[in-house]
């Protein structure tokens, strides 16, 4: 299609207003875009005016902090609990493993069958599929392109402008006052982005020349972002091949997408001659295989040569890892004389019921060395839901006291209304202090709670660290009491003073003070 509304075919957005021009008519003059948002603050579309809480709000925002602390302790404390006990099971679960499985080799799948067996073999090449746009949902591809491999995707992405919106608080002539501030900037997105939802255009009025001006050229010439192209799929879509197999043995689908990930691009330079060597650069009503070409990144296609507003782009990924190591039991395949990995049932202990153990990692990873790896997991997944637990638990603590801040809050400010600064620096001091105060409180309260929930399911899963633990917490406070009766002994034994003592005391400070 030629440039401009007299251009040839439909499958081309078209310029409000434009002439039969040349390409730079397309994208307003705009180009040279980069992959990144780069948003410029429009300043005359900030705004601002004074948007307080009333006292109303705060009680209601209190109110609803409050509900939330209620409901967050104890889901917080039984996370606790719960993580814990998951922890020491899961450890006696890799531990069985450890101690149980029998190594076999690629070739054993047959011979294996009715064992908990570990193996580390390389993708049967025979058993991957071959994947097509087409597979993927793009149908304007066909088979264009054409992947093998055990897991591949397809992103689509669109070059569009977007909107973002910053607020800001300050305070002018002992005032409140929240600033919005609206930017703009061209980026990379899955999805269409409708420019009539912009906030910016309604508050203020500025147009598509504002927003052009500011981090989206191309905007004013099409009077917006362009569409989103009717045969375009939106977003990522992918597809993995079913009953692969390492070796003889055949992986459940489910076990081998834990270990086969779309993660590395697919050069698609094998594939060029099967698209265009001169994209039109221009925005797209329809997509055509025509109308995309190879970029100068040999994994990606588009309709553009320079990214600018309008440009679409197609990018395919696949997995990297061409081998596995797998801990299973195994059982005799629907098909084939192959093995099949199957979920094995680990023996109940102190604490934790029988359960199902089987494991898989990407690569040829010796056993006593993915047995190390997946304690190590356990082990920090444990320390991140721990802490996770605690902060949750603090900040429901919070949550709960936060009727008390209200209150503080609204007698700040009734002393902001003091002229000449000094109201606004005793809100503040007063909001602070009482912050300050729950803040601490919270945080001793919800970590005791946290760590004496710990120490009981220690206690439970882990007799002598827990009791330990409890030594320790029992010692801690019993020097706390034993502190504060020896400083209640000591004022208790101190000498109370006469009346003629104090009499002459008083004498003598009144004489001082003369003096």
């Amino acid at each position: 299609g030629g440039g401009g509304g007299g251009g040839g075919g439909s499958d081309f957005v078209s310029i409000p207003g434009a002439g039969s021009g040349g390409g730079s008519q397309w994208f307003g003059g705009g180009g040279g875009g980069t992959d990144q948002m780069e948003s410029v603050d429009v300043q005359d579309g900030g705004f601002s005016g004074s948007q307080g809480s009333s006292a109303c709000d705060k009680a209601f925002n209190a109110l609803c902090l409050l509900i939330l602390g209620y409901i967050l302790f104890p889901v917080s404390l039984y996370m606790l609990k719960w993580n814990e006990q998951s922890s020491v099971c899961t450890e006696r679960d890799i531990l069985f493993a450890k101690s149980h499985a029998d190594i076999v080799g690629c070739d054993d799948g047959l011979a294996s069958v009715g064992k908990f067996a570990y193996f580390a073999c390389e993708v049967d090449q025979t058993s991957i599929a071959t994947f097509t746009p087409l597979d993927l949902g793009f149908s304007e591809l066909g088979d264009s392109i054409r992947i093998k491999a055990v897991d591949v995707s397809q992103n689509v992405e669109m070059y569009l402008c977007d909107e973002t919106i910053q607020k800001e608080e300050k305070n002018e002539n002992g005032q409140k006052v929240t600033t919005t501030r609206y930017s703009y900037g061209l980026t990379w997105t899955s999805r269409p982005v409708d420019w009539q939802n912009f906030e910016g255009p309604k508050r203020k009025g500025f147009g598509f020349q504002a927003i052009d001006a500011h981090g989206c050229p191309g905007f004013a010439a099409y009077h917006g972002n362009p569409p989103w192209p009717s045969n375009l799929p939106q977003g990522s879509s992918s597809r993995s091949s079913k009953n692969i197999r390492l070796g003889t043995f055949q992986v459940e689908d489910s076990l081998a997408s834990s270990a086969f990930s779309a993660d590395t691009a697919v050069d698609l330079t094998p594939f060029a001659s099967n698209f265009s060597t001169a994209p039109p650069n221009k925005a797209l009503k329809v997509v055509r295989r025509q109308y995309l070409s190879l970029t100068q990144n040999p994994g990606e296609l588009s309709n553009c040569d320079q990214t600018r507003i309008g440009c679409i782009r197609v990018r395919y990924q696949r997995n990297s890892a061409n081998a596995a190591s797998v801990i299973a039991l195994i059982k005799k395949a629907p098909a084939g004389p192959y093995g099949m990995t199957a979920p094995m049932t680990t023996e109940e202990s102190w604490g934790c019921a029988a359960g199902v153990r089987e494991d898989i990692v990407p690569g040829i990873v010796p056993f006593t060395t993915m047995t190390a790896n997946l304690l190590q997991e356990n082990h920090i997944e444990t320390i991140l839901l721990r802490l996770l637990g605690i902060l949750l638990c603090w900040g429901s603590c919070y949550c709960c006291c936060k009727p008390v801040s209200a209150i503080a809050e609204v007698s700040g400010d009734v002393l902001g209304l003091i002229p000449c600064g000094v109201g606004y620096f005793l809100e503040e001091m007063l909001v602070g202090i009482v912050e300050a105060m729950i803040c601490c409180w919270s945080c001793s309260f919800g970590c005791s709670c946290s760590l004496f929930v710990i120490a009981v399911v220690w206690l439970f899963m882990r007799p002598l660290y827990g009791i330990g633990l409890f030594i320790v917490c029992i010692l801690l406070v019993g020097s706390a009491v034993a502190l504060k009766k020896a400083l209640g002994d000591d004022a208790k034994k101190k000498p109370k003073m006469s009346k003629v003592e104090a009499r002459e005391l008083a004498d003598e400070d009144h004489y001082l003070l003369i003096t």
